[in-house]
Order: C-alpha cells, then structure tokens, then sequence
C-alpha cells in the first residue's frame, strides 16, 4: 500500500485476512478500495474494522472522510466531532472536524 500498488495490496490484504480479522488491517484494506474507486467495499472494511476495535480511529476517521467525499457531511461530522472528543491530541481529527464544520 505504501507503494500505492492499490491492486495488488488489496489482494494481499484480502488474503491475509482469510486468514484472521485484524481491524489494521481492515482499515489499510480501506484505504485501499478507496483510492482504487470502490468506496462501498471502502465503507464495509471500515465498518468491520470498527466492529473488532472501535478504538482503531484510523478506521473512523477514513470513514469520515469517505463520508464527506460521498457528500454526507452530517455523518461525516457527526464521526468526527466524536473522534476529536475522544482523541483531542490528534492533529489529523481536528483538522478533519475543522474541516468538516465549514461544508453545507
């Protein structure tokens, strides 16, 4: 994924995770689908991600994220005004709720 091969470390992460669900994972494999143009299969390994670990906030951010880029702002706002709750330190969750109170 670092190498932005997006296919191939689908293929990978898919592999993997027949054989054990890791909510890391599932989030890079998220990412993943989103940059590769596939942002329900994008939504579901966030969601399953959050379902193992809802305190991976890798996997609610990119959600949030994934939200917004789909113009749902008020779910998308809604995730990271908890987030930065949660996480307050995170630089990366107040600049995306930053961001987010200023959409329609």
């Amino acid at each position: 994924m670092d190498e932005k091969k997006y296919e191939k470390a689908i293929a990978g992460y898919e592999r993997a995770l027949a054989m054990r669900e890791d909510a890391r994972m599932l989030t890079d494999l998220g990412v993943c689908y989103r940059e590769t143009g596939k942002p329900a299969n994008a939504l579901g390994a966030f969601e399953r991600a959050l379902k193992i670990d809802s305190n991976v906030w890798e996997a609610a951010y990119n959600r949030a994220v994934l939200l917004a880029d789909e113009g749902r702002f008020e779910e998308a706002r809604a995730i990271a005004r908890e987030l930065r709750s949660k996480y307050p330190g995170k630089s990366e969750v107040r600049s995306l709720d930053e961001a987010l109170s200023r959409q329609p």
